[in-house]
């Protein structure tokens, strides 16, 4: 299983790539991301657990600026899209406790 995660830091290389163009890069995958999602209602579970997984206080797995755009990412799908019966209540309670479903998951 793979883990979802967006892309994080800004631009700086070669090539051209600035912040802005990161940044554009960026929105394009969480478009996509969510558009697919909202297609394909068999991924949409996979996402919540990933996020869920990620945004859980988990010291030093990610930094201060990729739990930001998780986090970002997971309050998008939440009105983008819910998850199965299954997984309904995942979002809110871990909304409310965050380090409480990373067992679980």
């Amino acid at each position: 299983m793979r883990t979802v995660e967006p892309r994080a830091g800004g631009g700086g290389g070669g090539g051209g790539v600035g912040p802005s163009s990161v940044s554009s890069c960026s929105s394009s995958l969480v478009r996509g991301l969510i558009s697919h999602c909202i297609q394909r209602p068999e991924l949409r579970d996979e996402l919540y657990t990933q996020l869920v997984r990620m945004t859980s206080d988990q010291p030093g797995t990610v930094t201060e600026d990729q739990l930001c755009r998780l986090w970002t990412l997971f309050s998008l799908c939440a009105v983008s899209f819910s998850p199965s019966r299954t997984l309904r209540k995942v979002p809110p309670l871990h909304l409310t406790h965050p380090t409480h479903l990373s067992q679980t998951f």
